[in-house]
């Protein structure tokens, strides 16, 4: 339910047309780990919206028995994630692989100039040892 209006408050503020595809079963995971999928959507978001122009932008949530995984995909203008990482140090990429580091998840990044970005996050439901 919070990706999607979060999906409607995107749309009624930018160009883009924003498409939520969440399984039932991702809304059932623990509150720490939801908080971190929540941020991370909505930083990818907002990121798209603001430099990359997008047309749509789609959020995909799914789960397993195991892991919740979440994938933002955007077909704006795209960028070179290594010379992102190393202009802004400590800026919303940063950010983004440290809230998902803390839950140890995977968070992982593709773009490139003229095909959009894509950032995925998978998310262990096991979070025994997690501090």
């Amino acid at each position: 339910a919070a990706l999607r209006r979060l999906g409607r408050e995107i749309e009624a503020t930018s160009r883009a047309s924003v498409t939520i595809d969440a399984d039932e079963t991702a809304a059932d995971v623990p509150p720490t780990l939801a908080s971190v999928l929540y941020r991370v959507a909505q930083e990818s978001m907002n990121n798209a919206v603001r430099h990359a122009s997008p047309s749509a932008v789609k959020v995909r949530l799914t789960r397993t028995a195991s892991e919740v995984t979440l994938e933002v995909r955007d077909d704006g203008r795209g960028f070179d994630v290594e010379e992102a990482e190393r202009r802004r140090p400590g800026m919303g990429l940063f950010t983004m692989r440290e809230r998902v580091a803390l839950v140890n998840g995977v968070f992982g990044i593709e773009s490139r100039h003229g095909r959009g970005t894509t950032v995925t996050v998978t998310l262990s439901l096991d979070q025994r040892g997690v501090v």
